[in-house]
């Protein structure tokens, strides 16, 4: 039946939501606190202006009937809660859903447009926005269409026509320039506005006027707002959170906050820190200048109910430092008992102030160590990562050497350290960290009469107990506690690694009892690295080795040659030597060709073959000779010689060049120790020297024993990488091309080449800071031009060389060839016309004729009869009973050189 009467039609409705959709309440919630550059996630103040709009889609059905299907999507108007003041500029980042929104900008390309007036006594017609008219296009006649009107000049997208031409209407055509249009991330998330968090800040206007009775300003508080943001499929918000440079900020190119400034702020702010205003906090330099010096910047985002304390111990703890209550109030003494950077620890927290013997304790020290092999060899730190979208992540640092005597021993738990945005700062404070559990072996335990009571926590004494057979050793305190009635201190301490300035005279040999004294030299190799291999630092690296008689060594350093202070440790041998024959320069990566011949020194350590993603990691560096490459398969051909093929040359920014026989070379793995140079060393001369042990570890040369190794230390810059995303910034049909680029590693200025199709000819060489170049006609034209294709390359420059080149072939290719070409009239008179070239940039033609068959205009035949804008020209002066041939070319506002147009097909036509 439904065939005979036609379809049935049927519509379906979706449920209707009828205001936004709020999963739980926020209310009560803390208001975050952040310093620093972090993600946020927000908490709704307030929504309105809620619609649901109607979507509907039919499908056709049998007989003509169909189904419709009535859906909704939903918008209101928000405003979003991030945190509390004061925000620096707006939000870099925007997170909605799985989508991340930054600023940007949209370019819009040229246009052809028309514009219809009648001429006045003026005769003149200025089209709309002048300033971006780019070129004329024709005139025609608005009544007729037809291009007969050439009786005009144009300047700056001004028409002045002929007098002629008062009161005719006409069409004119022309080129109008793009536009770009700059957006930031708040705007790309459909965001309209945003309050900084200011006290007594204004209300949104949109609120005042739209919602008056709701206007807040929400003094103190940060927050975002839009009208019309679409929602979820069940009415929602969607999920937002937003990057935000918050307070304190070290600078423009450090957007962390130095940790004290974070520890002021909990504790002083008038606002919101703990006691408002208060005299009893001390002085936070040193903190401060540890702090800086060791590159330890955080980012703190708190958002739970806790006791500003907590948060300052966290910190401290973070940071290798420790609270301490002093004569002059509340301080943070950094563990450090070294001077580094702006950084010198106080005497007391460098070197033992006293030193307590059985003499001065009734009860022998009571000592607890623990056995190396129980002592944790990895850390973890688990951190916020800037780069990866604020994710969790974890940095760990292991002692190599313990794991390879004892097994891998993690410390049981990660260590939290959310206030941490960056990968590098991460491993900084998780090698702090492994250096304090390692260096502390022992835990001691004694009391101490009432008359030293000027000591505190941290400070370093040293103990020496005859009775429990307990050498001189220098220990921290980390805990005094008064003994009731008895009127003295109980002393809880732990081991402590000294390593300032020791000189030659304090540092004695020998052994204890039986101890073997043969003690192999050590021959030590500094490497000074390019930053590009060191995560921009400026490091040495530097590796020991010796023969059989040889159980590690301790790395010394100094500026003058007398005075050494303790560096690090060599537990295993560097693999290090010699080559055994000559290598040329690689000339193709990987470098298949040559082969790496090398002889190790020392006891014998064997060089293994690599797995491929290891080679192309640089997990096999090694130095040679000053380049840095990397080796896949290792050979064993004689008695502590190997060759090494399949190397990956130049690493780092080195050079790669031929090397000799005999030159040095080093692998750089676990067994290297890496040592970042002070400022004030660079320019100066390094002594390195190596007090080696015996096979025991139980006896250790002096420092008068051991020669020095000199280097002189120059900041080792690497060259910069190539310069990314090399592009045009809009098409090329104007009278200039515009290219922009990324930034390129470690650039301070760019090299810019305009070279001739292929790169064959160098045009014009530039040198800029910027990283965007335009060439303009003017320029082609000084070059011996205009071309019509070009090869623009551009490399980074810093005080280690040019960096490799990026490359961009760009062309501008001539109008296509004219089409349509027709001839009407007669007699000795033709008129011609043809076909508008679909270039937008056309500027014009060009018009050839001859009575020779198939002349070519670019060998200068024929005679040119014609040069203009528009679609018409007149053959006169013709001779009777002739054949004659007609070429048409269009030329663009970039070239008019005719050897580089494309001629239309010959036209042909005679006379009678």
């Amino acid at each position: 039946m439904s065939g005979m009467f036609g379809g049935k039609s049927t519509t379906s409705y979706a449920d209707r939501l009828s205001t936004l959709q709020v999963q739980s309440s926020s209310q009560g919630v803390a208001i975050p606190m952040v310093w620093g550059r972090r993600r946020v996630a927000p908490n709704l103040l307030w929504f309105g202006d809620f619609v649901a709009i109607e979507h509907r889609e039919t499908q056709g059905g049998k007989g003509g009937g169909g189904v419709t299907q009535v859906n909704y999507t939903y918008q209101a108007s928000a405003v979003l809660g991030l945190c509390a003041g004061q925000l620096n500029g707006l939000p870099r980042r925007v997170w909605r859903d799985k989508d991340v929104l930054v600023g940007g900008s949209k370019v819009y390309p040229p246009q052809q447009l028309s514009l219809t007036a009648t001429i006045d006594v003026t005769r003149k017609v200025t089209v709309p926005e002048p300033s971006r008219w780019l070129s004329d296009a024709g005139v025609r006649d608005a009544a007729t269409g037809e291009a007969n009107v050439t009786d005009y000049t144009v300047a700056a997208g001004v028409y002045t026509f002929g007098i002629d031409l008062v009161g005719v209407a006409v069409t004119i055509y022309y080129l109008k320039s793009g536009t770009t249009e700059t957006f930031n991330a708040l705007q790309a998330a459909g965001f309209s506005t945003h309050a900084a968090g200011y006290q007594g800040q204004a209300p949104w206007g949109y609120l005042t006027t739209a919602h008056p009775g709701q206007a807040l300003g929400y003094s103190g508080l940060a927050y975002v707002g839009g009208t019309g943001l679409d929602l979820s499929g069940s009415a929602g918000l969607k999920q937002y959170s937003f990057e935000v440079d918050a307070r304190q900020q070290v600078s423009g190119e450090i957007p962390d906050v130095n940790p004290a400034d974070v520890c002021t702020d909990l504790l002083t702010d008038p606002l919101y820190g703990a006691v408002p205003g208060a005299t009893w906090l001390g002085n936070l330099s040193q903190f401060r200048a540890w702090c800086s010096a060791m590159g330890i910047f955080l980012s703190p985002l708190y958002t739970e109910r806790k006791s500003v304390f907590e948060y300052v111990k966290q910190i401290a703890e973070l940071c290798f430092a420790r609270p301490l209550w002093r004569v002059d109030g509340f301080t943070l003494v950094p563990l450090a008992t070294e001077a580094i950077g702006g950084f010198t620890p106080l005497p007391e927290h460098s070197g033992p102030v006293y030193l307590i013997t059985d003499d001065d304790i009734n009860e022998p020290i009571e000592e607890q160590r623990a056995a190396p092999a129980d002592r944790y060899n990895r850390v973890s730190v688990q951190y916020v990562n800037r780069a990866g979208n604020y994710a969790e992540a974890v940095e760990s640092a292991e002692d190599k050497a313990a794991i390879d005597a004892f097994g891998l021993i993690p410390e049981p738990d990660v260590f939290q350290a959310s206030e941490i945005a960056e990968t590098a700062i991460a491993a900084i404070v998780a090698q702090l960290r492994l250096r304090q559990i390692l260096s502390v072996q022992g835990t001691y335990k004694f009391n101490l009469p009432v008359n030293f009571d000027l000591l505190e926590p941290v400070d370093i004494i040293a103990i020496a107990d005859a009775r429990i057979d307990l050498g001189t050793r220098a220990v921290r305190i980390v805990e005094i506690a008064e003994i009731g009635d008895e009127g003295g201190l109980a002393i809880t301490a732990e081991d402590v690694e000294i390593t300032g300035a020791v000189t030659q005279a304090s540092q004695a040999s020998g052994g204890y009892g039986n101890s073997p004294a043969v003690i192999d030299p050590t021959t030590l190799r500094a490497v000074l690295m390019p930053t590009a291999a060191t995560n921009n630092v400026q490091q040495v690296w530097v590796g020991a080795t010796a023969g059989v008689n040889w159980g590690g060594a301790t790395l010394w350093i100094s500026d003058t040659g007398t005075d050494y202070r303790r560096l690090g440790t060599f537990n295993i041998r560097a693999r290090m030597g010699t080559l055994t024959a000559n290598l040329a320069a690689g000339v193709v990566d990987p470098d298949t060709a040559h082969t790496l011949r090398v002889a190790v020194s020392g006891k014998a350590v064997a060089l293994a073959t690599v797995a491929q993603p290891d080679v192309d990691a640089a997990r096999s560096l090694m130095w040679v000779d000053g380049e840095l490459l990397a080796y896949r398969d290792a050979e064993l051909t004689g008695a502590q010689a190997f060759d090494l093929t399949y190397l990956r040359r130049g690493l780092y920014g080195s050079d790669n060049d031929p090397h000799s026989t005999g030159a040095s070379w080093m692998r750089l793995d676990e067994a290297v120790l890496h040592v970042d140079v002070p400022a004030d060393l660079l320019g100066k001369t390094m002594y390195l020297k190596a007090t080696g042990r015996n096979v025991l570890g139980t006896a250790e040369q002096g420092l008068d024993e051991v020669s020095p190794l000199l280097l002189d230390v120059v900041a080792r810059q690497s060259r910069p990488t190539a310069p990314p995303a090399l592009a045009l910034t809009a098409p090329f049909v104007s009278t200039y091309f515009e290219a922009n680029w990324g930034p390129s590693a470690r650039a301070y200025g760019y090299e810019v080449e305009v070279r001739s199709a292929a790169g064959v000819s160098l045009l014009r060489s530039v040198s800029t800071s910027a990283q965007v170049f335009r060439y303009l006609n003017a320029d082609a034209v000084d070059d011996g031009g205009p071309l019509r294709e070009y090869l623009l390359r551009v490399r980074g420059v810093n005080e280690a060389g040019a960096g490799p080149w990026s490359d961009l072939v760009v062309t501008n290719p001539a109008p296509a060839a004219v089409e349509g070409i027709a001839a009407s009239g007669t007699g000795l008179t033709r008129t011609l016309t043809w076909d508008a070239a679909p270039e937008t940039d056309r500027a014009g033609y060009r018009v050839w004729i001859s009575d020779v068959e198939d002349f070519d205009p670019k060998a200068g035949e024929g005679t040119q009869i014609y040069d203009g804008v528009a679609l018409t020209a007149v053959a006169a002066g013709l001779v009777v009973d002739t054949s004659y041939y007609v070429r048409v070319a269009a030329y663009d506002v970039w070239s008019a050189i005719t050897a580089d147009l494309n001629l239309s097909d010959q036209f042909s036509f005679s006379t009678e």
